[in-house]
């Protein structure tokens, strides 16, 4: 299956190291839950915040146990956890920095490329 099928028919997406997935997913809406051992995935000390943000909210985990206890207590109400107002809050830093989905983003590089 593709991946594109796989997430339209999935309640819940785990992924489990830095890569497309997450990024994939908090683009378009899609509840993801991220987690990972940062001795082996580490990200840019300038992204710290958002991270801890993400881990405030449910959605970066450092362990699998965190993840597992997690996703027990959201299990019956996904989509309900995934709008929460400060769900909704991280996913949006999260984007500005990694996953922008700004509709005219090639005139606005445009406009940095010539200034």
């Amino acid at each position: 299956k593709s991946i594109q099928k796989i997430v339209e028919t999935s309640r819940l997406i785990i992924s489990t190291y830095t890569g497309t997935v997450h990024n994939e997913c908090i683009a378009s809406d899609v509840p993801v839950i991220m987690f990972w051992d940062e001795k082996y995935w580490q990200y840019h000390q300038s992204f710290y915040k958002i991270f801890i943000e993400l881990e405030e909210v449910g959605i970066f985990h450092k362990s699998p146990l965190s993840a597992a206890e997690h996703i027990n207590r959201i299990w019956e109400n996904v989509d309900e956890w995934w709008s929460e107002p400060s769900v909704v809050k991280a996913k949006k830093l999260y984007c500005r920095k990694f996953a922008n989905r700004e509709s005219k983003i090639v005139d606005r590089i445009g406009k940095v490329l010539v200034n």
